[in-house]
């Protein structure tokens, strides 16, 4: 059985947790979710980055991670209320080569 998201709210290995208690058993390597599927594609199309801002939780965050990537932003800024001074205070990073955004609620 494959299971298929657009969660990024979880890891596949999260997912795979909870399926097991639930009473069921899934292989981390037959579920697919967003996170999990932005990271490969980035790592496929776009092989020279290194280093992601993520907008978004933590399940994107750890399949980013896990894909090898540094990610800036993400667990680090979610919880900073957004404004005007918060955006002006970011530095830029030349290094980072991508951004990607999951659900955030302050962002949706």
């Amino acid at each position: 059985v494959y299971v298929i998201t657009n969660s990024t709210r979880e890891s596949r290995s999260a997912i795979a947790a909870r399926i097991k208690r639930g009473g069921a058993e899934v292989d981390v390597d037959k579920i697919y979710n967003s996170g999990y599927m932005a990271a490969r594609y980035i790592k496929l199309y776009y092989p020279e980055v290194n280093k992601v801002y993520l907008f978004g939780g933590d399940g994107i965050h750890d399949e980013l991670k896990a894909a090898g990537f540094e990610v800036k932003g993400g667990k680090e800024d979610n919880d900073k209320p957004m404004s005007r001074n918060l955006f002006d205070s970011i530095e830029i990073d030349e290094d980072i080569g991508a951004l990607v955004r999951g659900i955030l609620a302050r962002l949706n």
